[in-house]
């Protein structure tokens, strides 16, 4: 879901809203990906991508750019996360597209949580509250944010 996103960011005038032209696009990568022996990561993908819109003949649309948070792998602060994503929302003030791409949020809530309980639903949900705001006061103006949880 994050590679259709990113691609629909990167080539609107290619394909327009039609999931099958998004997906052939996204398969053609990923098979470039395999014949090059790269790893199959999204930082790989989005790379290829770039590479291909700024390749090709027809002027590039927009200015994009790629945030990818991952919280995986730490445990949830908000005072910190506050940091991070201000600073990356900064760094890329002014352009049109920018793709902030958010994974393991709920691992990084409830990193030994087996089950699903509504405190837990309640809590992840104004942690994604926290950061659409953020990503909303943070933004400039002219930018338009495409945050995605994964």
């Amino acid at each position: 879901m994050a590679r259709l996103h990113c691609l629909q960011a990167l080539f609107p005038d290619w394909t327009g809203k039609d999931r099958f032209l998004l997906q052939q696009l996204k398969e053609s990568i990923e098979t470039s990906l395999r014949q090059d022996a790269a790893e199959d990561t999204f930082e790989n993908f989005s790379t290829l991508a770039t590479r291909l819109r700024e390749e090709s003949p027809s002027p590039f649309p927009a200015s994009h750019a790629f945030i990818n948070l991952d919280y995986s792998e730490r445990t949830w602060d908000p005072l910190f996360a506050r940091q991070e994503i201000i600073t990356a929302l900064k760094r890329e003030a002014g352009t049109e597209h920018i793709f902030l791409l958010i994974k393991g949020l709920h691992k990084a809530l409830f990193p030994a949580a087996q089950y699903r309980t509504k405190a837990r639903e309640q809590a992840r949900l104004e942690a994604t509250r926290f950061i659409d705001e953020l990503s909303r006061e943070w933004s400039t103006r002219s930018s338009r944010v495409h945050l995605l949880y994964i």
